[in-house]
């Protein structure tokens, strides 16, 4: 079996990872409220696992996108169009309703407040609730500066990006876990995205054992939870092995879906639940901020919400929000062919 059954998949896995990441969310921030959410424990408190889902396909992407050589200006502006009009709007949205500080406002508009802790002492160095699209767009500016160097050496050069990564994020737990704010989350995610950017380069070339990677991702689920359980899951994330355990489980699970999803793809259910997956897949990153705002907004004025009013909420929020961003992803668009 070959990685381009994971394109044709892609934003049904899209989709598949938006849900388990909301459910994760759910779970952890509103379990009293929704108690039947802790019958899914097993499978939604590993749900921060969708963004390894997430990242692993946007580093096949970024791959593809930068085989066509695109000029530096050029490529970042479509990663700027792609993610930054969306998060700019809801950015705003959230700092207004919770009257937060717009110095705050304006060190998260520019995604630069998420690295304060790298140049001062500061624990968190400002709002971290939309920690991942400033983990993205580092992820962009890396990939296109170190891009030529895996083209030379892809093997060599991605397993010493991997180390790299699993060395700073181990450094940082044991030296500075206090200091480094939400950045530790970015560097747990280095390997998973660099392996995703790896396949994206080699996917007409690669092949892999489909038996295998299910046996070693099943094998890591159960890893997880039974350490989990009998050593308590703060023990296992103190140490970041959940991180690890994760790049497996995740890998397997865009596999396993597209295997799936190729199935079911002749079955006469299909219709339906592709439409729906793919309509989710298309929205993944709107969903993925709406959500976490009406989460933090319902914490911050500790309110509370029917299950499915929340979720309503957030799939309405996040068309609105596709549209609104798609105007300004019109904008960006014609502004750059100009260059």
């Amino acid at each position: 079996m070959d990685f381009n059954l994971v394109l044709k998949y892609r934003l049904q896995i899209m989709a598949i990872a938006t849900l388990w990441i909301m459910g994760g969310h759910c779970l952890s921030f509103c379990s009293d409220q929704w108690p039947f959410l802790g019958y899914l424990r097993p499978v939604l408190a590993y749900g921060y696992g969708g963004v390894e889902i997430f990242l692993f396909l946007s580093g096949i992407g970024i791959a593809l996108s930068l085989s066509k050589s695109p000029t530096f200006t050029r490529f970042i502006f479509r990663r700027v169009g792609r993610i930054l009009p969306a998060y700019w709007i809801i950015l705003t949205v959230f700092y207004l309703l919770i009257n937060e500080s717009f110095r705050d406002y304006f060190g998260e508009y520019s995604t630069i407040s998420y690295w304060y802790p790298l140049f001062n002492n500061a624990t968190g160095g400002g709002n971290v609730t939309f920690w991942y699209i400033n983990a993205a767009f580092a992820f962009y500016l890396l990939s296109y500066l170190l891009f030529p160097m895996l083209k030379k050496y892809p093997r060599i050069f991605t397993s010493l990006i991997i180390l790299t990564g699993i060395s700073l994020f181990y450094s940082g737990i044991i030296w500075c876990q206090d200091t480094l704010g939400g950045i530790h989350l970015f560097l747990a995610r280095i390997p998973i995205y660099f392996s995703g950017l790896y396949v994206g380069y080699k996917i007409t070339d690669l092949r892999f054992n489909f038996v295998a990677l299910c046996l070693i991702s099943t094998a890591s689920y159960l890893i997880l939870g039974i350490g989990s359980m009998a050593l308590g899951g703060r023990v296992i994330t103190s140490y970041g092995l959940n991180f690890v355990l994760l790049y497996f489980i995740s890998i397997g699970l865009v596999i396993a879906s597209a295997r799936v999803f190729r199935w079911m793809e002749r079955r006469k259910m299909w219709r339906l639940f592709n439409s729906l997956l793919s309509y989710i897949g298309k929205h993944s990153l709107e969903l993925y901020l709406t959500h976490v705002m009406i989460i933090n907004l319902m914490i911050h004025y500790h309110a509370r919400m029917n299950f499915l009013l929340f979720f309503i909420m957030s799939v309405v929020t996040a068309v609105v929000l596709k549209q609104l961003a798609s105007y300004s992803l019109a904008m960006i668009n014609s502004f750059s062919k100009s260059l």
